[in-house]
């Protein structure tokens, strides 16, 4: 090899460690999760990485995370060639979320920007026939609790929750998207 050649090799693993560094530093900044989250995380961004053939993280750009993200949706790069739900597509999305919101902190500032800020999730389908209550509407019935001046016991909470699972046996279908408690 010509110097030159050594050059841009050397340039390229310089940032393929320097890369290996940073992800190991961000895992290490998340250790506080579950093994099996981590686990996870390392996984999806390691897919990342080699989907973008370990260019390096810095020069990511927003296309390529939004090229991925429709890779995975159409199931160009999973196992079976099948497409990934929604739910699947976003965990392996939140990884990259993470690792580059952390690394482009400016605190921190290892990486230069965060290309996934203008990458949306597609919706999330619930397909669950537990029916709870959003994040959203939980607040909501917490103000109006609030705003009628009911203070609700730890106690009081748990019979209204058994007085349910006793009374309410059964769901039934109303529409396709909603549910309703039969005696």
């Amino acid at each position: 090899m010509d110097n030159i050649t050594t050059a841009i090799v050397e340039k390229d693993n310089l940032h393929q460690l320097y890369d290996d560094q940073i992800v190991h530093m961000f895992l290490a900044s998340i250790g506080n999760r579950s093994k099996y989250t981590l686990r996870n995380y390392k996984r999806a961004i390691e897919q990342f990485r080699q989907f973008i053939q370990y260019k390096p993280l810095r020069e990511v750009t927003w296309k390529d995370i939004q090229v991925y993200k429709l890779s995975l949706e159409k199931g160009y790069i999973s196992k079976k060639q099948k497409p990934l739900s929604s739910s699947t597509v976003a965990n392996l999305i939140a990884p990259l979320r993470s690792l580059y919101k952390w690394a482009s902190d400016p605190n921190i500032q290892l990486l230069p920007h965060n290309p996934t800020t203008v990458i949306s999730n597609a919706p999330i389908n619930v397909t669950s026939r537990n029916h709870f209550l959003t994040k959203r509407e939980a607040v909501l019935f917490l103000k109006e609790l609030k705003k009628q001046k009911i203070t609700v016991t730890n106690k009081e909470v748990d019979a209204a929750i058994s007085e349910i699972e006793t009374k309410f046996t059964k769901f039934e279908e109303v529409s396709d998207k909603k549910y309703e408690a039969k005696l």
